[in-house]
């Protein structure tokens, strides 16, 4: 009795609520939403940074995943920037400052995400390691195939 709408409706009246609704849709309509959407966002993010300590599935503090996140969306704007560009054989080695920046972001990654495996790999090795999240399976996994 609760559950009434579109998706119980068969037929014309299927057809008529959904041609209704369908309008709502439309991308310009949908645009016009993402501020709503992005403020309920934040909203509700920092709720779960207050209610918990957030971790990621690598274990690591919320910030710090958010920081490796950070990086990988600007890493993917200047991807997408050169996609965009016309393609000049050598132009890569070019010393740009948007070049040396992907460098830099790219070394960055590397290292945060190499320093959680030793870490973790030290911490196994001493039995302190919990497998719980991904990392700890992926590497509990890694050793007992190279055990085995």
């Amino acid at each position: 009795m609760l559950v009434q709408g579109v998706v119980s409706y068969e037929g014309e009246k299927w057809a008529k609520h959904r041609k209704i609704s369908n309008s709502a849709f439309h991308l310009d309509k949908l645009k016009l939403m993402i501020p709503a959407f992005v403020l309920s966002c934040e909203e509700i993010v920092s709720e779960w940074e207050k209610s918990a300590t957030s971790r990621t599935a690598l274990s690591r503090s919320y910030r710090q995943g958010r920081r490796i996140f950070e990086l990988q969306r600007e890493q993917a704007d200047y991807a997408m920037k050169a996609m965009r560009s016309i393609y000049i054989p050598g132009w890569r080695h070019v010393p740009m400052k948007t070049y040396k920046r992907m460098v830099e972001i790219s070394k960055e990654v590397r290292s945060t995400i190499c320093d959680l495996i030793d870490t973790r790999v030290e911490a196994m090795g001493r039995k302190e390691a919990k497998h719980e999240d991904l990392l700890g399976i992926l590497l509990e996994s890694n050793s007992a195939r190279a055990s085995g």
